[in-house]
């Protein structure tokens, strides 16, 4: 159940707006509040770029983003997980990456 739950919060990375708005703001790199200011842009351009991956890594990533948003704004993720990162678009064209353990934490910047 965990496990899906993490490849669901992957699959938002993708799909919703990054709504920073604490300490990332001062560490983000001018090139990447760009591509977040063009968030649908970036995001749609990286999919495409994805899809001329390894065909097994493109089907791992359409059953991902095939799954329902759901929000997590009222939950509190804040605890030990099962995390994966996955790469769409840009030096490689699609990397999954395997699972490790990773610790979410609140640092009160929303």
């Amino acid at each position: 159940m965990i496990a899906r739950l993490l490849i669901a919060a992957g699959v938002f990375c993708f799909a919703l707006p990054a709504l920073a708005d604490g300490e990332v703001q001062k560490l983000i790199t001018p090139a990447d509040k760009v591509r977040l200011d063009k968030y649908d842009e970036t995001r749609k351009a990286a999919l495409d770029e994805a899809r001329a991956g390894d065909a097994a890594d493109v089907k791992r990533l359409d059953a991902l983003l095939a799954k329902p948003l759901v929000s997590f704004s009222d939950k509190d993720l804040t605890g030990n997980w099962q995390c994966r990162t996955i790469k769409a678009g840009g030096l490689s064209p699609l990397v999954i990456y395997g699972w490790f353990k990773c610790k979410v934490s609140d640092d009160g910047s929303g």
